[in-house]
């Protein structure tokens, strides 16, 4: 008898399962909607007072003195609070040097380290 997974079998993946990017917890980066609360080479999760949606950029402030523009859509949003709001971004038109930065974001995040040149 064929083994089916949960998708076949019409049950819903976990949202665990159906992430494509491991994610890295953030402490140090802000975005210009709010601080960061977990990045991915995918997305990001960010806590925000603004009830965003559809497509927008954003600029990534890490303490470390990185920044960087990336463009994003809202993928879902969450009321966490009054005024406060778990927004679950998606990166899309990333460059190959924005991928680059993301990844030495996560690396200085994963780290521990606050000055990588």
């Amino acid at each position: 008898m064929q083994e089916r997974s949960a998708h076949t079998r019409g049950e819903s993946l976990s949202v665990a399962d159906r992430r494509r990017h491991g994610r890295i917890t953030q402490q140090q980066l802000r975005s210009s909607i709010g601080p960061v609360v977990d990045l991915s080479a995918g997305g990001m999760r960010v806590v925000s007072d603004r009830r965003l949606k559809g497509e927008l950029t954003i600029v990534l402030h890490h303490e470390v003195g990185l920044e960087l523009a990336v463009q994003a859509r809202v993928m879902w949003r969450k009321r966490i609070g009054f005024r406060q709001h778990m927004i679950g971004l998606e990166f899309f038109n990333l460059t190959p040097n924005d991928c680059r930065q993301l990844a030495r974001i996560g690396m200085i995040s994963r780290s521990g380290l606050s000055d990588i040149k």
